[in-house]
């Protein structure tokens, strides 16, 4: 197509047989409609004729389709860097008029982008969710990298959107969350089993904390909280002064008012804790006394007549 009279670009100045919407979109960034808006006194002689462009532009491509595309592969393949070094000086030289525009065509036009965003979305699902399986199994690293990458600079951010993703689709989750533990319960089952025989410490640490949030308790400690303390106490029980495993005994219990904090911790053996129970520091202590003392005195007993101790042992034969 050829006219007589050339048409200038009142973005640019360049003068053309036909001003196109390729020329508008690659150099500005915008469309005829967008241009048309932008010059509202353009002669419609001329604005006709950018529209005829477009048009005769379309109907070619449509008509010779599966060529014009093949020929565009295969110059992308062949100037691939020199397209994509092109496309980002292009990008940065127009970026704060090209995202204006974006948003203000976004905001004139949202209902319509949406609806055509989604009959793409459904048209192309399933082929696009093929190549983006293709795409994370055949560069697995790159994209782990840069997935992390991008979660070490942006970690606030992603947090919080995360967070609200997660309120906005809460039913969803919830839903996918029972049918995942549905088809995979066996899965799930022996995974949890052989986790917790490999970390018996997780495993008390989240019984722990599930007491407390029962008896609505207030604060917390860390495993390294715990070990300092232990260290403190040179790896001993508090209560017997053994060196057996430890496990941390909350002084003042949580059934009866007591905190999560560390400093209502201290190390225990087992047995001093399972003999605790939900007794106090004071309590416990004073029937350590009381025991210690009935030990004493049935020894003294003992020496004093050692025939008891005869007869007990014929009774237990």
């Amino acid at each position: 197509m050829s006219y007589d009279n050339q048409v200038v670009c009142k973005l640019c100045g360049k003068s053309f047989g036909q001003l196109t919407s390729s020329h508008l979109k690659s150099v500005h960034g915008i469309d005829v409609f967008e241009y048309r808006r932008r010059f509202p006194a353009v002669l419609e002689t001329e604005f006709l004729r950018i529209t005829v462009a477009v048009q005769k532009r379309d109907e070619n491509y449509q008509e010779h389709r599966e060529e014009v595309c093949e020929r565009a592969k295969q110059r992308y393949q062949d100037k691939k860097e020199e397209i994509l070094e092109k496309g980002r000086q292009c990008y940065e030289a127009n970026r704060d008029e090209r995202l204006t525009y974006a948003r203000e065509r976004y905001q004139e036009r949202t209902e319509e982008l949406k609806a055509v965003s989604a009959r793409s979305y459904l048209k192309h699902h399933a082929k696009r969710l093929a190549y983006q399986n293709r795409y994370y199994q055949e560069h697995l690293e790159q994209v782990r990298a840069a997935s992390r990458q991008r979660f070490e600079l942006h970690h606030k951010e992603c947090l919080e959107y995360m967070r609200r993703w997660a309120l906005v689709n809460k039913t969803k989750l919830q839903e996918k969350r029972l049918m995942y533990n549905e088809t995979h319960r066996d899965e799930i089952h022996a995974y949890m089993h052989d986790y917790v025989r490999e970390h018996p410490e997780v495993s008390q640490r989240y019984r722990r904390r599930r007491r407390a949030w029962l008896a609505e308790a207030e604060g917390n400690f860390t495993p390294e909280e715990f070990r300092l303390k232990c260290e403190a106490y040179d790896n001993r029980c508090f209560y017997c002064d053994c060196e057996e495993v430890l496990v941390a005994d909350h002084t003042t219990p949580l059934s009866r008012g007591g905190s999560d904090n560390i400093e209502n911790i201290v190390p225990s053996c087992a047995d001093c804790n399972n003999r605790k129970h939900t007794m106090t520091y004071d309590e416990f202590v004073e029937t350590l006394d009381v025991e210690n003392k009935m030990r004493l005195l049935i020894w003294d007993y003992l020496e004093l007549h050692p025939e008891m101790l005869e007869i007990e042992s014929k009774e237990v034969v």
